[in-house]
């Protein structure tokens, strides 16, 4: 049996500044595959010099499509529950207060939506204390108030592991021989967070692998 629907995936996208990940992110979701309605939230937006500020609307799936960028959090429980996918960036815990985490908690617990968390230099995870919001990741780490900004080392390359070779987050060719050599081609990598390790039930699809070095040391790539 083969069911075909029409229905969007509703995106919703937030971190704290327009960092790289973000844009790249934007772009791809963005007015690209109409069966993707996206919602981005960023809490500190670049702004012109001697321009007014604009005020946006909440984030919405009711909003038209393409009219993607929003000024807020969606505003209640209803408007929480039509996102499928949450993807929050470098966060701090005064962008992500506790009743933001509680209706994230909500949408993946009880509604069965996806979350996706970018590590960031600024907070994500290291300054996040959120007790609800750390038991919904696959990793183990210390809260710090720590400066990340400093990787563990100087340059790395990704290895995947045997659940990462066959798996789809990673597959960029339908060899896997193939899909191997592309991930041994990429350029060297310099930025990480360093976790503690993973929790029980979580699949690691990747380690960091310093430049000239043998030992490999856990990389920020797991997912639940």
């Amino acid at each position: 049996d083969v069911s075909v629907t029409d229905d969007r995936t509703n995106v919703l996208l937030v971190d704290s500044h327009p960092r790289w990940e973000f844009r790249y992110l934007r772009n791809l979701f963005y007015g690209r595959d109409k069966s993707v309605h996206l919602q981005e939230y960023l809490i500190h937006p670049d702004t012109i010099a001697g321009q007014p500020e604009v005020k946006l609307p909440p984030a919405s799936t009711s909003r038209k499509f393409g009219d993607s960028e929003s000024g807020s959090y969606p505003k209640d429980r209803s408007e929480w529950r039509k996102f499928d996918v949450i993807i929050i960036g470098d966060l701090n815990s005064d962008e992500l207060p506790d009743p933001v985490v509680e209706e994230i908690r909500y949408c993946v617990e009880e509604r069965g939506a996806l979350l996706v968390v970018i590590a960031g230099p600024e907070a994500m995870p290291h300054k996040i204390r959120n007790e609800t919001l750390r038991r919904m990741l696959p990793i183990v780490y210390t809260p710090s108030e720590k400066d990340y900004r400093l990787p563990p080392e100087a340059e790395y390359n990704f290895s995947l592991t045997p659940s990462g070779r066959g798996h789809q987050v990673m597959t960029q060719s339908s060899s896997s021989s193939e899909n191997e050599s592309i991930w041994q081609d990429l350029p060297v990598f310099g930025w990480r967070y360093p976790v503690d390790g993973v929790k029980p039930g979580a699949e690691v699809l990747a380690y960091a692998v310093p430049v000239r070095a043998d030992n490999a040391s856990l990389a920020q790539l797991a997912v639940r």
